[in-house]
């Protein structure tokens, strides 16, 4: 697997990981007052979707891509914390290969 192709399957991995937290937020929000059961399976969803969205490592240095620390939270700003790659960003070409 070439480089480029790491970093697009880890931003594919990271669009899924908001996909699912999403799905389980908006879950949550319709189901919490016609069926508690369900809506605490979509809350258990949804506490389960932000944890793995926050554990995505970043394809270029390794390191949590949103680190959390314990004093305050931050939000989701598009840039690597440890190394500034901007989210979906992808590699440069090295040039190899090209006639």
């Amino acid at each position: 697997m070439s480089e480029r192709d790491r970093y697009i399957k880890a931003w594919d991995d990271r669009r899924a990981r908001l996909f699912m937290l999403c799905v389980a937020v908006v879950g949550f929000a319709f189901t919490v007052r016609s069926s508690p059961w369900i809506a605490g399976a979509f809350f258990i969803g949804a506490m389960v979707g932000a944890y793995r969205y926050y554990e995505f490592r970043c394809p270029r240095c390794d390191r949590h891509f949103l680190p959390f620390p314990r004093d305050q939270i931050f939000f989701d700003t598009g840039r690597c914390d440890s190394c500034g790659l901007a989210a979906n960003a992808l590699p440069p070409d090295d040039g190899g290969g090209a006639a």
